[in-house]
């Protein structure tokens, strides 16, 4: 566990062998700091170490060296230790926010040991997640501390005034309106939204028990990128509103919403394709017997039903193939082939499914390296890529696809890939292909360029995930008239 800190300003003698016992070396192990000199003690609070306590003795520094914590350490628990005839100091204080106090008796050894339990109290409930029964100023600081938030964090009263700030949100309102606020400043001067006016009416839907997420941009910083404040009610036991917490991040990027959904979809395809797997596997086992005891028969009507059923199962297992390699769960079967013989292969299928009118060229480079991979799974890259391109024409499809060896080294920077040898396979779509708003979504799970009625959702992706599995990359370049698809994959030496 790691070990707390405390603060302590004065001469407590009472302190003694306090951090020693027990309940605080197995439950709560401490470190202690003392300080006898003012100037230090203020220089030590204004310092980033986090302290989970601070003891002050009143004698001889009275209620300045309060004022000096609340105003450095605002939400910091504090206990101050006074002598008997100290009472209206202590009044005074209480007046000031102070919650912790103990006055010391003729029973040294009493008053030691009520320390020790007043220590360990303060200390327990600064380690452990507030009931937020009737939230107080620390209870605030241990409610963001135990969440461990690290963005911009406050926490406001019903009476719209700071519970609780944590560094960054003070640094975020210095960068706003450059001051940083303390422990019970008033709304308006610390106004997270466009105007006093937005930022009630926010907080008001809050404080009524819905949580809200607004978006908005900060003109003062630099980055240009969008905010997301995020305001969540704080409740007691009984469900009642007590607080409302706000919490300030960067909206996600586009990558990175898309990198989570591909991730989603990933283990989803997978649990899928491996049920899917398995019923035809039952399937055609079945069939396979069927068609024996058919054949018996001589029952031609019954067989060729069933070699229909025998046909729709083989392209359930493509499209089941597709999907475990999608989740990237599929066994791959990785062997040394030359790219343009499955190139070949394909187009024999793939000039049926184009249509007619696509024109579809090639230009094959004679001399080109082996790649090592899953070759019926670069059969369904090739389909994929060319069929999606096609069936987007606006005006008849016409199609290039050529192939060549590329050797990146060091300083060619403008590639997207390591140095090495690559095949590299171009298809080239001359014309409109897709609207400029779409490039940006090539590959996202469940995206197609296909039009509505021929709708399939995860030929790109799929293609992806087969290409980046062998250390290869594909990218996408997109004009109103054409649009050129790139694809490299490592030659057989060079393959990962």
């Amino acid at each position: 566990m790691q070990k707390l800190k405390v603060l302590i300003l004065g001469h407590v003698p009472e302190e003694g062998n306090i951090f020693s016992r027990t309940m605080f070396t197995e439950d709560l192990p401490a470190s202690t700091v003392h300080i006898e000199d003012p100037d230090e003690f203020v220089a030590a609070i204004n310092k980033e170490d986090i302290y989970s306590l601070i003891l002050i003795d009143i004698t001889p520094y009275g209620l300045e060296v309060l004022e000096q914590v609340r105003q450095s350490r605002p939400a910091c628990p504090v206990i101050m230790i006074s002598d008997p005839d100290q009472a209206q100091i202590l009044l005074e204080a209480k007046r000031k926010g102070l919650e912790a106090y103990l006055v010391r008796g003729g029973d040294r050894e009493l008053f030691t040991d009520l320390l020790a339990e007043e220590i360990y109290t303060q200390l327990f409930r600064f380690v452990e997640p507030p009931e937020m029964e009737s939230p107080s100023a620390d209870e605030m600081y241990r409610y963001a501390q135990y969440h461990n938030v690290l963005e911009p964090f406050f926490v406001v009263a019903r009476k719209r005034y700071l519970l609780y700030i944590n560094k960054a949100g003070r640094n975020l309102s210095k960068v706003l309106h450059g001051v940083g606020p303390y422990m019970g400043d008033p709304l308006e001067t610390w106004v997270l939204e466009g105007s006093i006016e937005e930022f009630d009416a926010i907080l008001g839907r809050a404080f009524a028990g819905h949580e809200a997420v607004h978006e908005r941009a900060f003109p003062e910083f630099d980055d240009g990128e969008l905010r997301e404040l995020h305001y969540q009610p704080v409740t007691d036991p009984t469900g009642r509103v007590v607080a409302v917490s706000i919490c300030v991040h960067r909206s996600g990027r586009p990558e990175l919403e898309r990198a989570r959904t591909v991730q989603v979809l990933a283990e989803m395809a997978g649990w899928v394709s491996h049920d899917q797997n398995n019923l035809l596997n039952i399937l055609m086992s079945n069939a396979d017997l069927l068609a024996i005891r058919l054949a018996e028969l001589g029952d031609e009507e019954a067989m060729s039903h069933l070699s229909i059923i025998e046909q729709a199962i083989k392209r359930s297992t493509i499209a089941t193939s597709d999907l475990q390699a999608f989740s990237r769960l599929s066994v791959s079967q990785p062997v040394s082939f030359n790219l343009n013989d499955v190139i070949a292969d394909v187009l024999v299928t793939v000039r049926d499914r184009i249509g007619p009118e696509a024109e579809l060229n090639i230009d094959l480079a004679s001399e080109l390296p082996d790649i090592k991979a899953d070759r019926r799974h670069w059969e369904t890259v090739v389909a994929n890529l060319i069929q999606n391109g096609a069936d987007e024409m606006v005006d008849g499809a016409k199609v290039l696809l050529r192939t060549c060896s590329v050797r990146v080294t060091l300083s060619r920077t403008d590639l997207p890939v390591e140095p090495g040898t690559y095949v590299l396979m171009e298809i080239i779509f001359e014309g409109r292909v897709m609207a400029g708003w779409l490039r940006d979504q090539h590959f996202d799970p469940l995206f197609t360029t296909r039009r509505v009625a021929r709708r399939g959702g995860l030929e790109l992706a799929t293609a992806k995930s087969i290409i980046e599995q062998v250390g290869g990359r594909i990218v996408v370049e997109s004009t109103e008239d054409e649009t050129i698809v790139r694809v490299y994959c490592p030659a057989s030496g060079d393959s990962k």
